[in-house]
């Protein structure tokens, strides 16, 4: 992707619609947690 809104927009989309895997790739990961983090701070009950 080449704007960063629209690569954490897909990065989101995979991680709702379950369409990712686990990955060696650390950037991806990182944004995965990243993502992970902030929900969890809006709704600590929140499940992927």
């Amino acid at each position: 992707m080449t704007i960063p809104s629209e690569d954490m927009a897909e990065v989101y989309s995979h991680l709702i619609t379950g369409n990712y895997k686990i990955s060696d790739d650390e950037i991806l990961n990182k944004k995965i947690k990243f993502i992970k983090d902030k929900l969890k701070e809006i709704d600590n009950t929140f499940v992927f």
